[in-house]
């Protein structure tokens, strides 16, 4: 949200993302308008994908985990910032781009890779594991 904010404050050009500034500037709305094409909202996504390929990829480098799955409410605008995402951590990250298909898939026919995707439930995760637990101790 700060970041479309600034980015409405000092961007000049008249865009759907300034529109909806005043009534409807929360993450959903980025994202839409960001799907229509509009160039504001697409950069504040590639910042945020950006910050997290090289966040994600000092933690490879580090610690050489095979998988990072992305979750919560962030991982409903995978569409919006994961070709960020893995733009940076191929710059970032001498491990992932050598345990990476150049397809991007992690697939790369070597013995360890390293995988980063997207959480299958979203920000629906935590209930659900919730959910389970409390079956798990009644049962």
């Amino acid at each position: 949200m700060r970041l479309a904010r600034e980015a409405v404050a000092t961007g000049g050009a008249d865009t759907e993302l300034r529109r909806i500034a005043d009534s409807e500037l929360n993450s959903r709305g980025i994202y839409v308008c960001a799907m229509k094409g509009d160039k504001v909202a697409q950069g504040v996504f590639n910042r945020v994908g950006r910050a997290l390929g090289l966040a994600i990829g000092n933690m490879v480098n580090a610690m050489n985990i095979p998988v990072f799955v992305i979750g919560g409410g962030a991982s409903n605008a995978w569409d919006a910032f994961a070709p960020a995402l893995f733009d940076e951590l191929r710059k970032r990250s001498f491990i992932y781009r050598d345990t990476t298909a150049e397809d991007g898939s992690g697939l790369a026919g070597r013995k360890h890779t390293t995988v980063v995707t997207r959480a299958l439930l979203g920000g629906e995760g935590g209930l659900y594991g919730a959910a389970r637990l409390a079956m798990l101790s009644q049962a």
